[in-house]
């Protein structure tokens, strides 16, 4: 017989497995412990014996673990000519399916598809050496039962030979026999090296099982890193195209800042024009006058006569003069007041801006100023009444590491209680009575003592020795020690003390997050001047739109009143200029008038 497929679906604890065997040489099927392994050959068995609506012990120790589902087996085999496909389904919905697909196809259900699958069988093998031959783990090695196999106890007898030659002929059971001697007493103890070797093989089992753990962490760590390395290309792609954003807007505003400094250049510039050809004008006019005024005087002077009549129109011209020069030093004097009051209101204006930024700003600092502080309360309140620090930790693990090596190691060294039943018999096994059918087996660890009641035949008492009681004093007292560690740290498992670590841990974090969070928000202020400045930016800033002189339209934003500061204080320095040229004409004129 030749096995192509075996897979099982809720069995025991086993949800689901599925093994594909080599066409030909050996196939070793690896795992860790309780991966299902046993199972594997647990289930063929039960698909080959059992009727899917078996009540037998053996049936009944295969369902699931908390599920209400029916265990299921299914194998693709191959045996003499035959190649077929045989499932079973227990507990619960019944069902057992064969399916023959060569020498010629066949399609069978229930009971039939079971006794087709015998007859198949015990067509084209021996099933008696067959479950002679098999060795099933965690089993007790011993004799093959072989008395139903005659031909294969003559060969045995053949290649052990009949006819002894000597004392040191030895016969196939003697070397089973010494083989099992190696291992066990002549009562069935184990010997101290196999427990020894037992509680070794738990110990690694242990280590293996947090090296695939921490194998498993760092898989899952080489992954996230490729997911960051990806994720990173991409915000690095997005931050070029922000900066290249950034520099083109950039570019766009130092433009229209430009733009915006020639316009008001050009309109100083128009303004300066505009006076100069103003004065240019009147200047012209002076120029006029006082050729108009000499060509007077030359008559005047020509004639020798009415000397009086040239002399009162020069006063005359000189005291029109006084007055242009009056009036123009006036309109100066009232333009230039104005440009200062505008150049004032604007630089009200930018401080009032500014304020407002200002006040953001610090709003800003203690607002993540108040987030930390609550952040860290919370903390420290966690602190208060969590004290599960990373020694602590460390030191609970050891602890529950050295129980589990100590309950390994008293499994290891514990005796087994095996009984087979001869015939249907109800035996008392610790005051519990166990029926067992007729060739039904059953197996106990014995820990200190065991009392086995036939009834009406015999009672047993099996004591262990003292090599057990103490490995049980020895997990006992690793237990004590754990449950002290943690009722020190006032936890009930370690994977509550995991736990209560991480919130340790994040408590620390958000603590320093605080410490951080003040360096960099109050730089060299404290909490007070903080708050004290922002108090003054604020009342400031709320009084302000109150109290500003009306007749000015409001900039909308920082940028703009400090464009609108810069252009006013440049009209009001053109405009105390012009008032001193006026000034200096006004006092020409009346030197000449004098």
């Amino acid at each position: 017989m030749r096995l192509h497929r075996l897979a099982v679906r809720n069995w025991r604890g086993v949800e689901e497995r599925e093994v594909h065997f080599a066409a030909t040489g050996v196939t070793v099927v690896e795992g860790p412990n309780e991966s299902g392994k046993s199972s594997l050959v647990e289930a063929l068995d039960a698909l080959i014996e059992h009727l899917d609506d078996s009540k037998k012990r053996e049936v009944a120790a295969i369902k699931p673990v908390h599920k209400d589902v029916g265990a299921e087996v299914e194998a693709e085999i191959e045996t003499g000519p035959y190649r077929f496909t045989y499932s079973k389904r227990f507990h619960k919905k019944s069902e057992t399916k064969l399916t023959v697909t060569t020498p010629r196809p066949e399609n069978l259900t229930g009971r039939e598809a079971h006794e087709r699958a015998l007859q198949i069988l015990d067509e084209t093998m021996d099933r008696g050496l067959w479950a002679a031959l098999r060795i099933e783990q965690g089993q007790l090695v011993t004799q093959a039962n072989l008395s139903e196999q005659k031909s294969l106890s003559a060969a045995l007898d053949r290649a052990a030979g009949v006819a002894r030659t000597g004392e040191a002929e030895e016969t196939l059971y003697d070397a089973a026999q010494a083989e099992y001697s190696e291992y066990f007493t002549a009562k069935g103890a184990e010997r101290r090296e196999t427990g020894v070797a037992a509680a070794e093989v738990a110990r690694l089992e242990l280590a293996a099982e947090k090296d695939v753990a921490d194998l498993a962490r760092l898989v899952a760590d080489v992954e996230r890193s490729a997911v960051l390395d990806r994720d990173a290309i991409d915000a690095t792609g997005a931050l070029a195209e922000c900066v290249a954003s950034q520099e083109r807007h950039e570019n766009r505003q130092r433009e229209i800042e430009r733009l915006e400094a020639s316009a008001g250049e050009a309109r100083l510039a128009l303004d300066g024009a505009t006076e100069r050809a103003k004065q240019a004008e009147q200047r012209q006019s002076e120029r006029r006058a006082s050729v108009e005024a000499a060509r007077a005087a030359a008559d005047a002077h020509a004639e020798l006569a009415g000397a009086d009549e040239i002399s009162a129109p020069a006063f005359a011209s000189a005291r029109h003069e006084l007055d242009a020069a009056e009036a123009a030093f006036a309109a100066a004097s009232e333009a230039a007041d104005a440009a200062e009051r505008a150049a004032a209101v604007r630089s009200q204006d930018f401080g009032f801006w500014r304020d407002t930024l200002d006040r953001e700003q610090l709003g800003e600092r203690k607002s993540r100023i108040g987030t930390a502080d609550s952040a860290a309360a919370q903390a420290e309140a966690v602190l208060a009444t969590n004290a599960l620090t990373d020694d602590l930790l460390s030191k609970l693990r050891a602890a529950h590491l050295e129980v589990e090596r100590a309950h390994a190691a008293l499994a290891a060294g514990s005796p087994e209680l095996r009984l087979r039943a001869l015939a249907d018999i109800e035996p008392s096994i610790a005051g519990t009575l166990r029926p067992l059918a007729r060739g039904d087996e059953t197996t106990l660890p014995v820990e200190g003592s065991l009392v086995l009641v036939l009834p009406g035949v015999a009672e047993i008492g099996i004591r262990t020795g003292s090599s057990i009681a103490s490995l049980r004093d020895a997990s006992d007292a690793k237990r004590r020690k754990f449950a002290e560690l943690c009722r020190t740290a006032a936890v009930d498992d370690l994977e509550f003390a995991v736990r209560a670590n991480a919130a340790w841990q994040s408590a620390k974090r958000d603590i320093q997050a605080r410490d951080r969070a003040l360096a960099e928000n109050l730089r060299d202020l404290t909490r007070e001047v903080l708050s004290q400045k922002l108090s003054n930016l604020t009342l400031r800033v709320v009084a302000y739109p109150a109290a500003r002189v009306a007749g000015f339209s409001m900039p909308g934003d920082f940028a703009a009143a400090r464009e609108f500061d810069r252009i006013a204080n440049a009209s009001s320095e053109a405009a105390r200029t012009a008032r001193a040229d006026a000034e200096r004409r006004r006092e020409a004129a009346r030197r000449e008038d004098e």
